[in-house]
């Protein structure tokens, strides 16, 4: 070791090497061990992480002889921590053969048996549980009893079992529940469980639990440390195929199926025949004059041994509907191939394929391909595989790498589009790369398919998903599944001009009052404050959160907070219980990015290679991958670690979210990316609904496209998802200064029914109007407030206005200056006019206003600038006359009669 005390005071005290054999520091004062103690309560070893000696194990290893293994049973309050060592108060207590609890009326009564491998590894290790009797001959059924290690419900309702394993000198804890009757008689219950591993000998515990004549609230959820929560990991909450708002029910008849603004036809053989829409061009209504988006029925070919394979149908039938779904199956058969198809269309526009190709002899296949013409109106706009969000610009061609999860494509225009998305065999939520589930071998086929969208001769377009050649033997099969997505979901909701939302940074915590004040109407809480310091779990400091939202409440505000599973804070009070689940929950594995736009490349590698806060290694040690972190002062941080893309977490989080809607009060969720899949999403917008019918979901996304992070676009990336958002907040990484095509498509969210908000930089104001009022959300960018516009907004009632954009042929304004465009906004009477340039330099621009549309005599119109400020002055033009437009920058101009 180095020697760091100054010499001179060593010498001073007799312990210089050379004094330490007179003896004279053994006068010196002696002090005695009093205890060991931790920074703070979180960072507490004791007891579940005060190591047992070599010599103390042994000893209590001795007592047992004839066991291959121990189990110890354990309180809730003392969750198991350590895989590798035994705790010390196990040592003392001994293996034990009983647990006792004391439990309430309706309490879901959590603990833990500690299965520790003494001579050997333990294989297929299973539980086995009786019935709860008391004397009096109540009962508590197996049934209500369940083991959280060995089993239970998927992220879908599916139910599955796991097989635990326990290494050779290895503790596996395994989580037991018990849901007491609300309706139970008091008295003491007893019964049994039994450990049994494979080709071992079984361990019996016995059980008993004190009943108290007293019902819990919530079966214990709000006592953190009950470990009553675990029960979510199996909520089945919000899985159904019912329709949710805003969607009106699926309507089938014969093989057309309608929805909101959308109708399909499909064919003998399962795949869509016809698209249409009714969305009229600035989605103001779903009830305009419908408008076919193919050229030709969508094909599924198949060419084997350079012959076209023909597919006759074997028949087509609708199988199930309800209001949130149809469900329709086909089958078909060829010379080589028996052919099957299920597809499901639900209320969003979302269909699900599934396509089965099983060879009935040895064949060898040429080219597997799914192929959708779209009439160019309908492909005016491409976003997605590798492919950044703008006009389509010629053909586009795309392979399969592990390396980016941008297996999905958006052709379009506003009124109308598909999105069609290359599914893996399995399900999976994967944001950046492939590297963690592989690639579909159906689709990519080692290396050999991939996607084209091509044109023909008359400028439409067709997207072509092919697979390439394989060879298959008699009676195997490949499975292709793929998603399309018809796009816009719904009109622009009028609400949004109402949605004023205030946001600050990270540590901060703003009055409600102060907000108010300045206009806002929604508060977003981020995480990493006093109020929600743990990222992700928002639930430490629900007593404090709720009176927040109380009092936001009473100002008419509402309360949206930031909660969603990418990343699970260290602070969770089930943390151990979820490591328990083996790689169930948290990943172990490489595949996770830092969701840090703001840091560079460097910064977020650091983040990740061999990092994490001192907690994780001091208390987690191996197996976590570290994701964010946050101070949160006197040496405490926030050190939060990856989550898988599904597993039992997403339950979790969904029942956990109706209990922030339901017993805090808050008014929805603010998504910092969305770390599960479509499926999740709808439960979520169920959940809200359901519980709080004005609740909103606003959806935020730095931006993906850059090869560290799938070259990947979040507006294509997270369509499936934002079905079921209000509104989309694209920031971090976006260029304000990109052409409109780009506004139009990556960052305004209006081709999908959204409204959106500007962040980088502040945006720009003048653009952002063209949008359908894009603006900033306060508190976010000193330099650029939305106040000024919301006042224009109110003073002008543009909330009553219906918004024609640029992009409509039938605006009743247009510009004739290059680089300006205008969105105009209609009312009675009057119209406003949002004018944004894109030009070099300062253009003078005359404005064609339809008149007669807007029922105005041209020589009585006035053409004014209200003053708004840091927008622009008050002006008046006279109509008909030029109108000088900066660069960057443009006017919000009434034009009235006088």
């Amino acid at each position: 070791p180095e020697e760091t005390a100054d010499p001179a005071w060593v010498e001073t005290l007799g312990l210089a090497k050379d004094q330490l054999e007179k003896g004279e520091w053994r006068q010196l004062p002696q002090a005695e061990v009093v205890e060991l103690q931790a920074a703070g309560e979180f960072h507490r070893m004791d007891p579940m992480e005060v190591v047992a000696t070599t010599a103390e194990v042994e000893k209590l290893i001795g007592r047992y002889p004839q066991q291959t293994y121990l189990v110890f049973p354990e309180d809730r309050r003392f969750p198991i921590r350590m895989r590798d060592d035994l705790p010390l108060q196990w040592v003392k207590k001994g293996a034990a053969e009983a647990f006792f609890g004391e439990a309430k009326k309706g309490e879901f009564y959590a603990f833990q048996l500690g299965v520790y491998a003494v001579k050997t590894a333990l294989e297929d290790v299973d539980v086995e549980l009786s019935d709860l009797r008391s004397e009096s001959g109540q009962m508590i059924p197996a049934t209500a009893i369940s083991c959280f290690n060995t089993g239970g419900l998927d992220w879908n309702g599916r139910p599955f079992a796991k097989r635990v394993s326990v290494a050779k000198g290895r503790v596996q804890p395994l989580w037991i529940g018990v849901q007491i009757p609300e309706e139970a008689v008091a008295g003491r219950y007893e019964g049994s469980i039994v450990v049994q591993p494979q080709d071992r000998e079984a361990t019996e515990v016995q059980l008993a639990f004190e009943v108290a004549d007293e019902l819990i609230e919530d079966a214990g959820d709000g006592d953190l440390w009950r470990q009553a929560r675990l029960r979510w990991l199996d909520s089945t909450k919000g899985i159904d195929a019912e329709v949710v708002d805003p969607y009106a029910p699926v309507r089938v008849k014969g093989r057309k199926v309608e929805i909101l603004g959308r109708t399909v036809r499909f064919g003998e053989l399962g795949l869509i025949e016809s698209i249409g829409t009714r969305f009229t061009r600035s989605l103001q209504r779903p009830d305009g004059p419908a408008r076919e988006m193919l050229t030709a029925p969508m094909r599924f070919a198949v060419e084997a041994e350079d012959r076209a394979e023909e597919l006759a149908s074997n028949g087509c039938e609708v199988v199930a509907q309800s209001s949130g779904i149809a469900s329709w199956e086909a089958k078909g058969e060829g010379e080589s191939f028996e052919y099957g198809c299920r597809a499901e269309m639900e209320c969003d526009g979302y269909i699900t394929y599934r396509i089965t190709l099983k060879a009935k002899r040895d064949v060898s296949i040429d080219d597997t391909r799914v192929e959708i013409p779209l009439r160019k109106e309908f492909a005016k706009y491409l976003m997605g595989m590798g492919h950044k969000g703008g006009l389509r610009r010629g053909e586009w061609r795309w392979k399969w790498s592990e390396e980016r999860a941008n297996h999905m494509v958006w052709l379009g225009e506003v009124h109308g589009g598909l999105q069609c998305k290359l599914m893996h065999e399995r399900d999976i939520w994967e944001l950046y790369n492939l590297r963690t589930c592989g690639l579909p071998d159906s689709w990519d086929n080692s290396g050999q398919g991939g996607c084209d969208v091509v044109e023909n001769g008359d400028g439409d377009v067709e997207l072509i998903a092919y697979s390439g050649p394989r060879k298959l033997s008699v009676g195997e099969e490949i499975v292709f599944r793929f998603g399309l997505l018809i796009t816009p979901f719904h009109p622009l909701d009028g609400a949004h001009w109402d949605w004023r939302y205030y946001g600050d940074g990270l540590d901060e915590l703003t009055p409600i009052d102060e907000i108010a004040k300045k206009g806002a109407k929604i508060r977003h809480l981020h995480h990493a404050n006093p109020l929600n310091p743990h990222i992700n779990y928002p639930f430490v400091r629900a007593e404090e959160l709720k009176n927040y939202a109380d009092e936001a409440h009473t100002r008419d505000m509402r309360l949206l907070i930031y909660y969603t599973v990418r990343e699970l804070s260290n602070f969770a009070a089930e943390i151990w219980a979820f490591r328990s689940l083996g790689e169930e929950i948290y990943r172990r594995q490489e595949g996770f990015r830092l969701a840090d736009h703001f840091a560079d490349e460097e910064e977020r590698e650091a983040g990740l290679q061999g990092g994490g806060g001192s907690w994780l290694w001091e208390h987690l040690v191996d197996d976590f991958v570290p994701a964010w972190h946050h101070p949160l002062g006197e040496s405490v941080q926030d050190a939060s670690i990856a989550t898988q893309g599904l597993s039992r977490l997403h339950n979790y989080y969904v029942e956990g979210l109706e209990w922030l809607v339901r017993r805090v009060g808050i008014d929805g969720i603010y998504l910092d990316g969305i770390g599960y899949d479509r499926q999740i999403m709808k439960r979520v917008r169920k959940v809200l609904k359901r519980t709080q019918p004005d609740s909103l979901v606003t959806f935020h996304s730095g931006n993906n496209f850059h090869p560290e992070y799938g070259l990947n676009s979040p507006a294509v990336q997270y369509l499936e998802h934002l079905a079921y958002c209000d509104s989309v907040w694209f920031g971090e990484g976006y260029d304000y200064d990109e052409t409109p095509d780009y506004w139009l498509v990556e960052i305004s969210g209006i081709p999908f029914g959204l409204t959106g908000e500007m962040l980088q930089g502040g945006g720009n104001l003048w653009r952002g109007m063209l949008y359908c009022g894009m603006a900033n959300r306060l508190g976010w960018n000193a330099d650029s407030q939305p106040e000024p516009i919301w006042k224009f907004w109110d003073e002008w009632g543009i909330e009553k206005m219906e918004m024609i954009g640029y992009w409509d042929e039938e605006c009743p304004v247009r510009v004739d200056g290059e680089g300006v465009l205008a969105t105009a906004y209609v009312g009675k009477e009057r119209m406003i006019v949002s004018l944004a340039s894109w030009a070099e330099g300062e253009v003078e621009c005359g404005l064609e206003i339809d008149w007669e549309k807007l029922g105005i005599e041209p020589e009585t119109a006035i053409v004014t600038a209200p003053e708004i400020a840091e927008f622009q002055p008050e002006r008046e033009f006279a109509a008909g006359k030029k109108i000088p437009v900066s660069p960057a920058k443009g006017w919000l101009l009434v034009i009235a009669p006088r």
